[in-house]
């Protein structure tokens, strides 16, 4: 696990509208059913849903959960019991959306900065509260940021290609920007996806090693990004991966993002909606995530070796299975 940075903008937010809300033991309904009764949280489902093995209940995926309603709130908090949430959203993405109801029903705000481009928030009670209540820690990594995702694709371009956008920038940053559109379009989803894998190791380790902090710690866990399908299926896929799902039940699952019908890459489509091939990028095609997991075995030799890569350690995976898996829970 990273180790903590120096702590900043140590704050203690007041309590929000709704008053004493306590942590309570998930009640005996299944997962599903909870998660289909949700109103206002789009694209949630729990990994087990993609892989037998996987214990239900114990990691869910979703799009940015910001909508949630006062119900959704408290089927999330009281009834699957969820305590971690981690936020894949780039920086720009949570500006829009800084403050939340799933967020203000929590007891209090206490905001820390550590090593990994993480930014982690633990909201507690007050000084003089009662106690009783689980905390819910928000994690922001961040894995799509507008600058990281230019450099990674100009590290893909020939040489010659690359230093003349590198200069187009400071004659004619339009057309700069225009290429970079256009080298977007043509990689598509599949280049969107290795320059991620490429450019955001220590935020995939970091994002990792917290899920696999919280499950071990028999916690509940919340992943999500802003519409739930790319930054969010990744990290899924790698989750499933490590759990010992096959490639079909990976790339089913992805492909259950496939009517989510909305673009969503950090902010970049912000900037010129209209060049981006909103049909191509609102899509979860099987192909995409295919040629993930064949990108991690011809370049590292499997996903197992790619996370090795990026240190999350072959240990930690083991924990992390440990942790998640029904198979290695029987054997305890």
């Amino acid at each position: 696990m990273l180790g903590w940075g120096t702590r900043s903008n140590c704050t203690i937010v007041p309590p929000a509208s709704v008053k004493n809300f306590r942590q309570v033991a998930p009640r005996d309904v299944s997962t599903k059913q909870t998660l289909q009764a949700l109103r206002q949280v789009a694209n949630i489902r729990d990994l087990a849903e993609a892989c037998p093995q996987v214990q239900p209940g114990r990691v869910l995926r979703s799009a940015c959960p910001a909508s949630a309603s006062p119900e959704d709130v408290h089927a999330l908090r009281s009834n699957l019991g969820i305590t971690h949430l981690v936020d894949l959203r780039s920086d720009y993405e949570r500006k829009l959306d800084q403050r939340f109801l799933l967020l203000e029903n929590a007891d209090g705000l206490r905001s820390v900065r550590r090593r990994g481009r993480a930014e982690m928030e633990t909201f507690m009670k007050p000084a003089g509260g009662e106690n009783g209540a689980q905390r819910l820690t928000v994690l922001h990594i961040s894995l799509l940021e507008r600058l990281r995702y230019y450099r990674g694709l100009l590290k893909r371009m020939p040489l010659a290609q690359a230093v003349q956008v590198f200069l187009m920038n400071f004659y004619n940053p339009l057309e700069a920007k225009a290429t970079i559109l256009r080298e977007i379009n043509r990689g598509g989803l599949p280049e969107l996806y290795q320059v991620i894998l490429e450019t955001s190791r220590p935020e995939i380790c970091c994002a990792l090693q917290e899920i696999t902090e919280a499950v071990a710690a028999d916690k509940r866990v919340l992943f999500f990004c802003k519409i739930g399908k790319d930054r969010t299926g990744l990290i899924a896929a790698l989750i499933l991966s490590v759990c010992g799902a096959s490639d079909n039940e990976i790339i089913s699952d992805y492909t259950r993002s496939d009517n989510v019908e909305q673009v969503a890459l950090g902010g970049i489509e912000k900037e010129n909606l209209s060049a981006i091939d909103a049909a191509m990028f609102s899509r979860a095609p099987p192909e995409a995530m295919a040629t993930v997991l064949r990108y991690c075995r011809q370049v590292y030799g499997g996903v197992s070796e790619f996370l090795e890569s990026i240190g999350f350690s072959k240990a930690e995976q083991a924990r992390l299975r440990r942790a998640l898996t029904k198979a290695a829970d029987a054997a305890l």
